[in-house]
């Protein structure tokens, strides 16, 4: 078994009725998983009963360098994960009436209130169906540049040309190609 290194927690797991051999069975299953090549390495914490009862990692944080180990402080890129959040947020707005699916982004934002955004809805961007150009990786054939390039590459230029941070137009520059395809006619993955 690899070593565990734990991280401050509420109290022990008993101390709430949960039995810390469960806990156990899950760190033996972690380094079954770290030997079998399937993952390098895991960090979890778990609350019970509003208290968090473990905090702990197991493995390797890295899969560039295997001399650093993971840490219950390992910071995680989470990615496309956070879509998830998003919608189910953007949903509970929906649900509390706050928001409606319809809206046309253009009423958040000005930079979509003109063609060829003017049509984009909260659902388009729900669905991928917006339009806007998928992220770098996903078509091969969209630009010699993805949005993302765009974005850093102007950022770079606003920054050379002594623009300050706060005042730079992110929107603009990453909607500079205009769309790939008309507003809610095909499915693109874009972040």
């Amino acid at each position: 078994m690899r070593e565990i290194r734990f991280g401050a927690t509420d109290c022990r797991p008993e101390e709430t009725g949960y039995d810390s051999g469960r806990l156990q069975v899950l760190n033996e299953h972690l380094d079954r998983l770290i030997d079998m090549g399937v993952i390098n390495g895991a960090q979890y914490t778990i609350a019970h009963k509003g208290k968090i009862i473990a905090n702990a990692a197991i493995g390797g944080g890295s899969a560039v360098d295997e001399g650093v180990q993971m840490q219950t402080e390992t910071t995680f890129g989470l990615a496309s994960i956070t879509k998830t959040f998003c919608a189910i947020a953007v949903m509970k707005l929906v649900e509390d009436g706050y928001l409606r699916l319809d809206q046309r982004l253009g009423e958040f934002y000005d930079h979509f209130n003109k063609p060829p955004f003017d049509k984009i809805t909260v659902w388009h961007l729900l669905t991928h169906t917006s339009g806007l150009f998928p992220d770098g990786g996903c078509y091969p054939e969209v630009t010699p540049k993805n949005a993302w390039d765009l974005v850093y590459d102007a950022y770079a230029m606003h920054l050379k040309n002594g623009g300050k941070p706060d005042d730079f137009d992110w929107m603009a520059a990453g909607t500079s190609p205009g769309l790939r395809t008309a507003t809610g006619t095909e499915w693109a993955y874009c972040s």
